[in-house]
């Protein structure tokens, strides 16, 4: 079974455009045709002022049908906009978020409505709020702030994600080495399965590589040694409080952990 079959069943049994778009990535060395402009602007570090959340927030999301954990960056903007994964805080890179992921948000009461560009609405009650975190839409939301410098991120990761349901499933891997004189390397792995009442197909793929990578503010840029660059909002997700060496971090939609 080819690889871009197997994200098509993927996609039309549940798990959504947003899994079959990492998988596709991690198996195309986390490529985009094109860098993003600039650098980084800089957003409010994510924060509940009023009740009403501002800045950016690292989102996770458990779906029990798929037994798969959505891992998302949300900016809301001080202009009452908000976007889902944005490549970057320029004005250019904040309108190329696509429809979807991004509209107009307003609080009344405890209710967080969303009013996305694509004409959908998602609305829930605001739940176990605090100063840099909240609930909402059965997602839980902390407050993020930018890396203290670039070589926080020097060092080994791993990080991946994976999702099954009945008939089959899929699981990506992706590790990460960022070398204090700006290169990287990087491998991948994806493997997947799906069966039916006539066949049953296995699929398995990996890729290696490296480059240059590049933090600025809070926008990694990874240029492999083909010039094709893969650009997304990174953050860190957890630091060491003795050493202040991160240990684990986001970027384009995988949480990556410290080997």
């Amino acid at each position: 079974m080819k690889t871009s079959y197997l994200l098509n069943w993927v996609a039309r049994r549940g798990a959504g455009l947003l899994l079959a778009c990492l998988v596709a990535g991690l198996v195309a060395g986390c490529s985009n045709s094109s860098a993003s402009s600039a650098p980084a602007g800089s957003p409010l570090a994510g924060e509940v002022a009023g009740g009403k959340p501002q800045g950016l927030f690292f989102m996770t999301r458990y779906w029990i049908g798929t037994h798969s954990l959505e891992k998302s960056a949300y900016y809301f903007a001080p202009d009452g906009q908000v976007y889902q994964n944005p490549a970057g805080f320029t004005a250019t890179a904040l309108a190329a978020t696509p429809p979807g992921q991004h509209g107009s948000y307003t609080v009344a009461g405890n209710t967080l409505t969303i009013k996305w560009a694509d004409g959908h609405t998602s609305t829930s009650s605001l739940e176990d709020v605090h100063a840099d975190a909240f609930n909402w839409d059965t997602g839980i939301f902390l407050g993020v702030k930018p890396f203290a410098n670039a070589q926080q991120l020097a060092g080994t990761f791993e990080g991946g994600n994976s999702v099954s349901f009945g008939g089959g499933g899929m699981s990506a891997s992706n590790d990460l080495t960022f070398n204090p004189d700006g290169t990287y390397t990087q491998s991948g792995a994806v493997t997947g399965s799906a069966s039916s009442s006539e066949s049953t197909a296995d699929v398995g793929s990996s890729r290696s590589g490296g480059g240059k990578w590049q933090l600025n503010g809070l926008v990694l840029t990874l240029t492999d040694a083909k010039g094709q660059v893969a650009t997304g909002v990174a953050f860190p997700v957890e630091t060491d409080d003795k050493t202040q060496q991160v240990t684990r971090f986001y970027f384009q939609n995988v949480a990556y952990k410290r080997l």
